[in-house]
Parts: structure tokens; C-alpha cells; sequence
């Protein structure tokens, strides 16, 4: 069944799926594909940019999503205050990265940017 082979890869928002139905067929990784590689290149507008140093408060319920995806290596997240988390991290700054944090509106906001240390 080539119903599902792709030659490039795209991007799936799982937030907007209504269902998902697995299925008998046997993912195919394309020889050489590296996802890291592709991020790193701004395949998915996430990786290039320069490298910032963000310290982010964010309520603790938003902050659920930065524990199934980590903004980057280093990032711990740690109580702030009363339902806040504060988050802590390196990661190379683009318009992706910006657009996705301004996503969350008021339950989050950029308490420090700076050079990584």
C-alpha cells in the first residue's frame, strides 16, 4: 500500500486531530534521514537561529505541554509561585519559536532573555 509514503517530511499538529486509527502497516524511514539533522536546517522552522537564553513563566497548566515537548536539552522546569512554573532554557531563537510561545497569550511571559552562558 503506497497510500501513505511521502517523499519529504511534514508536520502533523497532533493538538488538531480528532482521531487517529493505527494501522497493520509497517512504518518506512527513508535511508539517511536524520531528524535532528532536519530540525537543526529550519526543516520545521525550529532549528538555525541564533542561540538565546530564555527564563519563561508559565502557568502550570500550560506548562504541560513543555513536559511532552521539551523546548531543548536543558530545560527545567521548576515551581515559580502559585500556580506558576518558570522554565529555563537554551535553544536557538526563530520566528517559529517566538510564535509558539506568544501562542500561550497571558499564561506566559518572558521573564529574561539573554547570550547562553
Amino acid at each position: 500500500m503506497d497510500l501513505f509514503r511521502y517523499s519529504d517530511p511534514y508536520l502533523l499538529v497532533r493538538h488538531r486531530m480528532k482521531a487517529v486509527e493505527a494501522l497493520d502497516v509497517p512504518a518506512v524511514r527513508p535511508a539517511g534521514s536524520d531528524l535532528d539533522a532536519y530540525i537543526a536546517s529550519e526543516g520545521m522552522g525550529f532549528g538555525g537561529g541564533e542561540a538565546i537564553r530564555i527564563e519563561l513563566l508559565i502557568e502550570a497548566d500550560a506548562a504541560r505541554y513543555l513536559a511532552d515537548i521539551p523546548l531543548a536539552s536543558d530545560h527545567p522546569l521548576t515551581p515559580a509561585r502559585d500556580g506558576w512554573m518558570c522554565l529555563r532554557a537554551t535553544f536557538p531563537y526563530t520566528g517559529q519559536w517566538r510564535w509558539w510561545i506568544l501562542g500561550f497569550g497571558d499564561k506566559a511571559g518572558v521573564k529574561k532573555t539573554g547570550a547562553p552562558s
